[in-house]
């Protein structure tokens, strides 16, 4: 068993969204939602996943859900953790399906001392329209909030990470059948 070393903060975590909370903005009233098995990931696709966003994946800290209507996939919401300075930033992306498009972004639990203005719509609203033939590299297509820098990357590359595991991964699965949790 391991465990995380952080530098010590004097920051609470502000809790935005409860993960129900989060998971009802991306599946509303109607739609069903299903628990993706990221174990089912193939060497080669964590190789590739390491490859477009300069980091392993871990499921451990990741989870997918599938979005289903009348049968039909939606969208997939997944919920992720990102070190920012030194804590912890935990929010939820839901991509579009069939079109591997950022729908929202949506910040969940904050635990660094600063840095909590990307938490600011303006600065979420970036992601809208992204999918993986773009960047979502701070400084490139994606502004950075001054004070906010460690905060900015870090959702930059979750991001990033989390619209080439749909492209890897998602967008090739079939409607699930499983319950959620």
């Amino acid at each position: 068993m391991g465990f995380l070393f952080c530098w010590g903060t004097n920051a609470q975590a502000v809790v935005y969204l409860s993960t129900e909370e989060a998971l009802r903005l991306a599946f509303p009233a109607g739609e069903q939602r299903m628990t993706v098995p990221l174990s089912q990931l193939t060497d080669a696709q964590l190789a590739g996943l390491k490859e477009k966003t300069g980091m392993p994946f871990s499921s451990r800290i990741t989870h997918c859900y599938q979005g289903l209507k009348q049968g039909k996939i939606k969208g997939y919401a997944c919920i992720d953790n990102m070190i920012g300075k030194s804590e912890y930033i935990t929010y939820l992306l839901y991509i579009r399906h069939p079109q591997g498009e950022v729908e929202f972004v949506e910040l969940m639990t904050y635990r660094e001392s600063e840095g909590g203005e990307i938490k600011n719509p303006a600065f979420l609203r970036q992601f809208q329209g992204k999918n993986s033939e773009d960047p979502v590299r701070l400084e490139r297509d994606i502004r950075k909030i001054s004070g906010a820098t460690y905060s900015s990357r870090a959702l930059a590359t979750g991001a990033r990470k989390l619209i080439h595991l749909y492209r890897i991964f998602l967008k090739d699965l079939p409607p699930l059948h499983q319950a959620a949790p």
